[in-house]
């Protein structure tokens, strides 16, 4: 079995029962399926090839589900105390039965509603058919809403707006043309939007609020995966090397973010480098053909199956945080402690990473 392939197989058993990706099937905390994870994991299977009817019903299902809520927010003035109820809107979380999972962390995160879509008109895009017709409700959704302050793709920081979620937002639109032709002028005030709050002197802006701004490694998924820069290789490069510079301390690793002017840092678990961060770096190199150094990615801190962090004393931020989050998550996790592991989304990255190494 060639190497990436073993990691698929482990993650297609996660979903055995009805195509819903746990996002760690054996850690307790994150047993349970979150959106976005799901949403990614299918988005790059079926880049690799594979069937994934099983977790498009899945997903289908769930979004029909929580179409009617979809359309009550569209009804709900912006900025409004009502508006910024995350349980009106789709949640992060849900049992694979389709049950809401609402947690201290935010609900509101418009990547996975933003991922889900994509992945639909992808998919139905590929089959020659057109998507369920609640995609559009959902399309109204993330354009009404992608003004607003939401939670990160960690979950953290949701009184920011956050390049990686508009970026994700404006390529949703931009698939959505062929079967919403309307959709283009929309596509376009995303893309204005974006481009006139984040790019900023040739720099990426990733997190912003009116009072501070900092550097996220989900930038890099803006370079390759959902590129919707403008065409200039000179701008992308600025923003690897930034992402790189201030977040790597060994030239592979990457930390999720740092806030520029108050020098936070990300302190989860003590705050260490993450495989998923490091395989989107490689991802990024991969794409230029920049080769060099790749094996080392692959080899670096390898395990299988893959977890959430890696833990090394030389990279830890705060081994104070890192032993309250150890206890916490022991009480969570019958007495084994966390991070989590295994951890799906890793898991799947680190397949295509080597999927794309193999096919260039």
């Amino acid at each position: 079995m060639s190497e990436w392939k073993k990691y698929i197989e482990y993650i297609r058993e996660n979903a055995r029962v009805n195509g819903a990706y746990l996002a760690s099937d054996r850690y307790l905390p994150y047993k349970k399926v979150w959106l976005r994870d799901h949403a990614m994991t299918s988005y790059l299977l079926m880049k690799m090839g594979y069937d994934i009817k099983k977790e498009i019903n899945w997903l289908c299902e769930l979004l029909g589900r929580e179409h009617e809520k979809v359309k009550e927010v569209l009804k709900i003035p912006r900025n409004t105390k009502e508006f910024y109820d995350d349980r009106r809107h789709p949640a992060a979380r849900y049992t694979p039965s389709f049950e809401r999972i609402n947690e201290d962390w935010s609900e509101r995160q418009y990547d996975g509603v933003a991922l889900s879509v994509l992945l639909l008109l992808e998919y139905f895009k590929t089959s020659g058919t057109r998507p369920p017709g609640f995609v559009e409700d959902y399309l109204k959704y993330l354009f009404y809403v992608h003004g607003t302050p939401c939670a990160s793709l960690w979950e953290m920081h949701n009184d920011h707006i956050h390049a990686y979620t508009i970026g994700l937002i404006a390529f949703t639109m931009k698939k959505a043309i062929p079967f919403y032709p309307e959709y283009r002028d929309k596509y376009q005030y995303v893309l204005e939007f974006f481009i006139s709050r984040f790019l900023v002197d040739n720099a990426l802006k990733a997190m912003m609020n009116v009072r501070r701004y900092g550097t996220c490694a989900s930038s890099l998924l803006l370079l390759d995966r959902f590129d919707i820069l403008p065409e200039d290789r000179s701008l992308k490069d600025h923003i690897f090397n930034t992402v790189s510079r201030k977040l790597s301390p060994d030239g592979i690793g990457l930390y999720r973010y740092v806030i520029d002017e108050t020098g936070e840092k990300d302190t989860y678990f003590g705050g260490n480098l993450w495989y998923i961060t490091t395989y989107w770096r490689a991802n990024y190199l991969i794409s230029k053909k920049k080769l060099a150094g790749i094996e080392d990615v692959l080899n670096w801190y390898n395990e299988f199956p893959l977890g959430e962090q890696i833990y090394d004393t030389k990279f830890i931020i705060s081994m104070e945080k890192y032993n309250e989050w150890r206890t916490k998550s022991m009480k969570e996790n019958n007495g084994v402690p966390g991070p989590a592991k295994p951890l799906t989304w890793s898991m799947i990255e680190r397949a295509y990473l080597e999927y794309k190494l193999k096919n260039i």
